[in-house]
This record gives C-alpha cells, structure tokens and sequence, in this order.
C-alpha cells in the first residue's frame, strides 16, 4: 500500500471503454427529469488519475457546506460547470480532490445532511461488499437504511480515499481504504474501498461500491489497473 496522502499530484491521460451498466440504471433519473443535458465535455474514453490528501478532521462545517446547504440549487449548478470543464483543468482537478476529501470528512463525522447534499434524491446506491444489507438502495431514505445496517455492527467506521480518477464522461472512480471498529466485540477491519459515482446535472445519480480496488477499475473499464492490483496491494498513479 503506498503512502497514503504523501508526494505530488500524478496525473496519467489514458484511454477506456465505459461500462454500459452505471450509465443505463442511472439513465430514467436523466430521462425523468433532464432529457437533454450533459454534465461534461464529449469525450468517450479519457481518463486523469490524481492522488488526494486524506480527509481533513472536522468537527464543524465549513462555510461553503453550510451556504450550500441554505442554497441546495447552487451546489449542483456549480458542479455542472466545474464537469464541463477541460479533463486536464488545474480548477477542475483541485475542486475534485477537495470535494472527495471533504465529503469524507463528512461521512467520518456522520454529517449526513453534508454528505448527502451531493446526492440526487433518487440516487441509485449498489454496494456489491456486505452480507446481508448488500444490494441496491434508491434515494436518500435508501442511504439512512443502508447507515443504520452499517453502524449496527460497528461502533466506529473512516474512509480514507488517496486516489481519485476522473473521466470525460460523467463519471469519478475513488480509491482508498476503510478502518472500522466494533468496541464491544474487539473487531477492527480494514478493507480496500472503491466507490463509482455517476453524475446527472449536478448531482450523485448512481452510487456503486466494492471492498476491492480490482472490482472498481474494472467496472469503470480499467481493465489493465485492475490485472495489476490485489486485495493485499494498492496500485498508485505512476510518478
């Protein structure tokens, strides 16, 4: 595992084939409600692997969450224009990272409503790594289930993302880990966490989650990373 949140920002363009099955369960939320708008540039098959710090340590929100949060329209207007920007923007990928390390930084402190302010209210949440509250969720309400099945078993849960790969398209791959802890049964875990997000006008459309790095790549068709990382090792963007 490489150093987590440690040297400068990788960036690696490649070329991949997106899978068909996140665009098409997120396709009737676009089709329902905007028919005729495109979150990015059109440009099928571009890629940028970036590295991010970890997650700042917040006990409050920031000024931004909290006006976001009195103005649910401007998040969502703000993040069409940041996709739309150029894949190698420096805007575009610092905005990316803070916003990764942030809304972990929320869900380390269980600010649902910061979280989840990202999220469009039909959302899509496939988590395909935990028995028995596996499967998919729809909307927020979906997500509050899915939390209470979660924090059940554990007393303590961290995300922990270190890279991030942002497509052309309308889609962002993040990779890290996750550390949990159950006090009263003296059971820590830590696992490989990768999460692919599917965005529509703004927001969080479909939410798709592994406890592997291999599983990830290879749903957002990266393929080749994917050969060259196990459960025990986490690949890293090359220098």
């Amino acid at each position: 595992m490489p150093p987590i949140g440690q040297g400068s920002i990788h960036a690696e363009l490649g070329a991949t084939k997106a899978p068909q099955r996140s665009h098409e369960r997120a396709a009737s939320i676009e089709e329902k409600h905007w028919p005729c708008v495109r979150d990015t540039e059109s440009v099928r098959g571009s890629y940028l692997r970036m590295r991010v710090k970890p997650p700042p340590v917040r006990r409050h929100r920031t000024v931004d969450q909290r006006l976001l949060l009195r103005m649910p329209k401007l998040g969502p207007a703000l993040t069409r224009v940041l996709r739309s920007l150029p894949l190698r923007s420096r805007l575009r990928s610092a905005v990316t990272k803070r916003s990764v390390r942030e809304g972990s930084a929320a869900y380390n402190r269980r600010d649902w409503d910061v979280y989840l302010a990202a999220y469009h209210p039909e959302v899509e949440n496939d988590v395909h790594h935990v028995a028995g509250i596996e499967g998919v969720r729809h909307g927020h309400a979906g997500w509050h289930h899915y939390w209470q099945g979660w924090f059940e078993a554990w007393d303590e849960s961290y995300i922990e993302p270190f890279e991030v790969v942002d497509f052309a398209d309308d889609r962002l791959l993040v990779l890290g880990r996750v550390r949990c802890r159950a006090e009263d049964k003296g059971i820590e875990l830590e696992e490989q966490i990768a999460t692919l997000l599917t965005f529509r006008a703004g927001l969080i459309a479909r939410h798709e989650e592994w406890f592997d790095h291999a599983a990830g790549l290879r749903a957002a068709g990266l393929d080749a990373y994917a050969s060259s990382t196990s459960r025990g090792r986490i690949s890293s963007p090359a220098p």
